[in-house]
């Protein structure tokens, strides 16, 4: 009897461990991805006000935005940070 509780407590011991490792990898591709996504936000800005010519990046945009497009990619950028870093949020209480 006790050795059929100890092997479940260490089956159950291991599968926790693998869950929060899967949760733990989980969390940091948000945090990169969020990463990731707010740099791009601000090279697109960034380099929608230059001519073309002048722009450093290997990806070239070729619009121009006014001030109130520029606040709106800001703005939905802010939105779609905030629900992956809802996520993040969410997945570290479970872990």
């Amino acid at each position: 009897m006790l050795s059929a509780v100890r092997m479940s407590l260490s089956r159950e011991e291991k599968e926790h461990a693998y869950t929060k490792q899967r949760a733990e990898t989980k969390i940091a591709s948000l945090e990169a991805q969020l990463s990731r996504r707010e740099a791009e936000v601000e090279e697109f800005i960034a380099q929608a006000g230059r001519p073309t010519e002048l722009r450093t990046s290997s990806t070239r945009y070729d619009v121009d935005l006014s001030d109130s497009e520029q606040d709106m990619v800001r703005a939905q950028a802010v939105k779609e940070n905030r629900i992956l870093e809802r996520e993040v949020l969410r997945l570290e209480k479970k872990v």
